[in-house]
């Protein structure tokens, strides 16, 4: 039986639907220093989970500090 685990690294179709953004806007963002930087995997743009967690933290954190 599988269990289901948590991924440790997102590539960016996964970071697309997590951060609700395309991949134009987010490789702006992170050009701008807006949004972590990703890495490659061979030819792939990835980003570790806890990474993209923390960022989407934060975010969130200065969004309701806004309000």
């Amino acid at each position: 039986m599988k269990t289901h685990q948590n991924p440790k690294i997102y590539f960016i179709k996964d970071v697309e639907v997590i951060a609700n953004m395309n991949r134009q806007t987010l490789r702006r963002k992170w050009k701008r220093k807006e949004f972590p930087e990703p890495t490659l995997l061979g030819a792939r743009l990835a980003w570790s989970a806890e990474t993209i967690h923390q960022w989407i933290e934060q975010n969130v954190r200065g969004i309701q500090n806004d309000k």
